[in-house]
């Protein structure tokens, strides 16, 4: 399958951004976030507030090292994704303010950014 999906034009530079459907439970979907896809992060990050206001199971802990070096121990919940209409079950960190898809899904899919075009393709299975 695959889903294309225009770039953020309200960053400077313009990025891609995918919509996701986040949920405890597959087919259960409680909210719909833009997650910044982000080849650099090696897992997906949500907002601590959406984990909270979801109410997502926690499964621990787990230090993370940021962009900058600095290193953080933040919580690790369970979270239903889906994106494009495939749905997965993924740990995520819940830090900051900002949703980002890392390469702990990114590496399920093909990826093609096609940057002057302001336009990322993902092909599932």
């Amino acid at each position: 399958m695959t889903a294309k999906f225009p770039y953020d034009v309200t960053q400077d530079p313009p990025a891609p951004v995918v919509p996701v459907r986040v949920g405890i439970t597959a087919g259960q979907w409680e909210a719909a976030v833009p997650f910044l896809v982000d080849t650099g992060a090696d897992i997906t990050v949500i907002p601590a507030r959406l984990a909270r206001d979801l109410e997502l199971p926690p499964l621990g802990e787990m230090m993370i090292e940021g962009a900058t070096g600095r290193t953080a121990r933040v919580p690790i919940y369970r979270a239903e994704l889906e994106v494009g209409g495939i749905a997965m079950s993924v740990q995520v960190a819940a830090l900051g303010g900002e949703a980002l898809i890392g390469r702990d899904v990114l590496n399920q899919w093909t990826l093609v950014l096609r940057g002057r075009a302001g336009e990322l393709e993902i092909e599932t299975g």
